[in-house]
């Protein structure tokens, strides 16, 4: 039986593998990368993906509240929790890294991924970072 770590770890690895590998020069590169970006995104669950987007995006609206409301400490210790969530994550760092192959407008979950960043959270305050 596998466990869920070494699970993850084969998941990051293939990952890695695709990443690294060197692609076609040329008509054939725009092919690649797409055939790249299909093979790396079956790693995803995106059951995962859609319940962090859903629940950002309603946590967006949470914090609002509470900073409105003068509620500064329960919105932080609410977007911390959140960007625990999102940082312990192996679909969502997967799907980042896959979404790193692909040029072109990020998506919701990439936006609340940033957003939400522990680093940031760290040095910013939730409230500042919501813009109503």
């Amino acid at each position: 039986m596998v466990s869920a770590g070494k699970l993850g770890l084969a998941k990051m690895l293939l990952l890695m593998i695709l990443v690294v590998s060197t692609s076609v020069d040329g008509d054939n590169n725009e092919q690649y990368i797409e055939q790249k970006l299909q093979q790396c995104m079956r790693l995803v669950d995106y059951t995962v993906i859609e319940a962090l987007k859903n629940r950002g995006l309603k946590l967006n609206n949470k914090i609002i509240t509470l900073c409105h409301a003068d509620k500064r400490n329960k919105a932080q210790n609410e977007a911390i929790d959140y960007a625990i969530a999102l940082h312990g994550s192996l679909d969502l760092a997967t799907y980042r890294k896959c979404r790193r192959l692909a040029p072109g407008e990020k998506t919701e979950v990439q936006v609340l991924a940033k957003q939400y960043f522990i680093s940031n959270l760290r040095f910013t305050h939730a409230c500042d970072l919501i813009k109503p």
